[in-house]
């Protein structure tokens, strides 16, 4: 199988891909697009979350522990005071870190449902769902960038699982990209989740009617002229600029 760098490289390839066709073809702002590019890596080195004690394991519940809580605080809690928000976030770490962590790798094996299709679906329903104030087609997008990413790392696996040179099989050929588990629980419980997360999907998100590319930019960016952006504060500027495109950024600060 391949290794973690191996993943990582792969998983930075597909969101650089990812990102340039956001960027150029349509017309993202630098924000959505770097969520993409991230989202893509992430999505490479996710299952590999199921080794205890791997470098991306680690890694995973580390991040895990710092965006589970803001999260939580986005989706559930608003106008806290600076103390709770502290609690939250405390807390959230260390319960995810430590609880969570030691939950999964309890009901989890290296190579198991967490290393299937059925795992894909459910992490790209999961991002669906995470960015619940985002436009429907750019969270369709962000999930299938972390699913992609989940998808390419994978079919590594089982590339990397054909021993060209002795030509043969190695045995953890057909253990990655697959439907079910050698464990009935964990494969039952994976495709419940997939069905509730659609019937929920189902009955309280709303499809337009049509691929409007346009909801994928962030339309509350005012179009600043040069006198305008000299009164606007370097914080302000800042915000405005990583939320506009790169032909916007290039007509603000670049046109004669």
């Amino acid at each position: 199988m391949a290794n973690y760098k191996q993943h990582l490289a792969g998983g930075i390839f597909f969101g650089t891909i990812c990102t340039l066709v956001s960027v150029f073809v349509f017309g993202f702002t630098i924000v959505n697009s770097l969520t993409i590019f991230i989202l893509g890596v992430l999505g490479s080195i996710l299952p590999d979350i199921d080794c205890d004690g791997s470098t991306p394991a680690h890694m995973l519940f580390e991040v895990m522990g710092l965006l589970v809580p803001i999260l939580f605080l986005n989706r559930f809690l608003s106008n806290l005071s600076l103390e709770n928000i502290i609690f939250f976030l405390v807390f959230g770490y260390i319960f995810t870190k430590f609880f969570l962590s030691f939950i999964f790798h309890r009901f989890t094996v290296h190579r198991g449902i967490v290393h299937s299709i059925p795992a894909a679906v459910i992490i790209g329903g999961m991002v669906f769902l995470a960015f619940k104030d985002t436009s429907f087609y750019l969270k369709l997008i962000y999930a299938l960038a972390c699913t992609g990413g989940f998808i390419v790392h994978l079919t590594m696996d089982e590339i990397w699982a054909v021993d060209i040179c002795n030509n043969r099989l190695k045995n953890s050929f057909g253990t990655a990209l697959t439907f079910w588990s050698h464990s009935l629980v964990t494969t039952s419980a994976a495709y419940i989740i997939i069905i509730c997360m659609a019937f929920h999907l189902y009955y309280n998100v709303k499809i337009p009617g049509s691929f409007d590319i346009e909801e994928g930019r962030c339309s509350t960016v005012p179009e600043l002229t040069h006198e305008k952006l000299k009164n606007t504060g370097w914080a302000d500027r800042f915000l405005i600029d990583i939320n506009s495109t790169w032909p916007t950024l290039c007509k603000r600060y670049f046109k004669s």
